[in-house]
């Protein structure tokens, strides 16, 4: 598998409130993705068939002795992408990457499982590890992210997600597959959170050239709203909201958009849109988990939640 069916290319995501599952559950598309199923997404942020994760993996083994292992990615998501968990590519000596790869998988089940002690534990030494590749740092220092974000510290998570990119910029475009702009999308959605508004656009600009696959989408929705809700600025969005509703409406994992989604439609006078975009939030959330995620658009969806 070679060019743009190399597995390098490639990640997974795993949809949200996933806890630590015997068996890993793919699924083919957003829409149809449970909350403990993954997707398979490719470097231009297409959702690909599940069938593809399967046969890339197995050339990976395969080939590992000549090639190099294939990287394949994993990404577990709440409320937006977030966690990349797995990688396997081009590592250099086989059994090394393999264990690696598998030590990130495990530790990300122990973050999923909110087992967030031993899972930062097995991530630092990971992020530490003088055998481990730049992208398997990487990924460990992103994931120590994610488990900074589960606790509700939002600046030390930016830290950890900064580290990353640092380590993926100097990471070979093509091993490195999507998460360079998995990562500068998450830094910039959690630098908007922190206030630092003036970094949050310029990042933002840069991911104009992002590419415009599905799953980039939501995070290029995310991102923009997080952006004008830290800004209370609904003017920062387009006039029409009607496609990112739409999108919103349509992925399992979208509790962010759709809060914040609602916030815009009740700034512009829109109550009837705004409730229903409220009611799909809430009925999609795990509460106390997006309360520590994003506790400004948690503490704007909780003050304007339906009176019974």
């Amino acid at each position: 598998m070679t060019g743009e069916d190399d597995a390098a290319t490639r990640a997974l995501a795993v949809r949200e409130h996933a806890t630590a599952p015997a068996e890993m559950k793919l699924s083919d598309s957003l829409r149809s993705a449970a909350r403990d199923e993954f997707v398979y997404v490719g470097r231009n942020g297409e959702v690909r068939p599940a069938w593809r994760y399967k046969v890339g993996r197995a050339v990976a083994l395969s080939t590992a002795g000549g090639l190099g292992l294939a990287g394949i990615g994993l990404c577990f998501a709440v409320g937006m992408p977030w966690l990349s968990l797995l990688y396997v590519g081009a590592l250099g000596v086989v059994g090394n990457a393999w264990r690696h790869g598998e030590r990130l998988k495990a530790a990300a089940a122990m973050v999923a499982a909110e087992q967030l002690g031993p899972a930062e534990a097995e991530l630092q030494d990971l992020a530490q590890a003088r055998t481990a590749s730049k992208m398997v740092r990487a990924l460990a220092w992103h994931n120590l992210g994610g488990v900074e974000m589960r606790r509700g510290n939002p600046n030390t998570a930016l830290q950890h997600v900064q580290r990353a990119r640092e380590l993926l910029t100097s990471t070979r475009k093509h091993a490195a597959g999507p998460w360079p702009w998995i990562n500068r999308f998450n830094e910039a959605l959690l630098l908007a959170q922190v206030g630092r508004l003036a970094e949050a656009r310029s990042a933002l600009e840069e991911l104009q050239a992002a590419p415009e696959g599905e799953y980039f989408e939501i995070l290029r929705l995310n991102v923009r709203l997080m952006v004008a809700f830290a800004a209370d600025d609904v003017s920062l969005l387009p006039p029409d909201l009607h496609d990112w509703t739409r999108l919103a409406l349509d992925t399992t994992s979208a509790e962010l958009a759709l809060t914040l989604l609602g916030w815009a439609h009740d700034r512009r006078g829109d109550e009837d849109m705004s409730s229903l975009l409220i009611d799909q939030a809430l009925d999609r959330m795990d509460d106390g988990l997006f309360r520590r995620l994003y506790p400004k658009p948690h503490a704007w969806l909780t003050a304007h939640r339906p009176v019974p």
